[in-house]
């Protein structure tokens, strides 16, 4: 008989690409094993070997790190966004409290406060004559 592993919180699962690997953390190895290979290549000429890899590891593990790292369920790119639109926006927020309902009752009683006024001189008294 064939069991499957299913996650208890549904909203956690991640569907995987190839092997252990989302979609996302997939092409950000491979941009990163890019780069870093790209960079070692370019870098042997000019430095020991030691330093080219040196330089071609700190120049991949940051792509690896925004594949990989979550902070509070956001991935790093979305986490940074947010935190500098924290940094700097304005501390001296203005609150709203108005209440709409209270607005709307003053309005009514104004309007019927003016169809009173109106009310009063539109109508005209009209005498009859009792001819009968």
């Amino acid at each position: 008989m064939q069991s499957l592993k299913m996650p208890h919180e549904i909203s956690r699962f991640k569907p995987k690409l190839f092997k252990a690997f989302t979609t996302r953390q997939f092409i950000c190895l491979v941009i990163s094993s890019i780069i870093s290979i790209s960079s070692y290549m370019l870098l042997t000429d000019y430095f020991y070997n030691s330093i080219t890899l040196t330089i071609s590891v700190f120049l991949a593990v940051p792509i690896v790190v925004f594949g990989f790292v979550e902070i509070y369920g956001l991935p790093l790119e979305k986490y940074f966004k947010d935190l500098k639109k924290y940094m700097f926006q304005s501390r001296n927020r203005q609150i709203d409290s108005r209440n709409t309902y209270v607005e709307k009752l003053e309005q009514l009683e104004k309007l019927k406060k003016k169809k009173r006024k109106n009310g009063k001189q539109k109508f005209i008294k009209i005498k009859k004559d009792k001819k009968q």
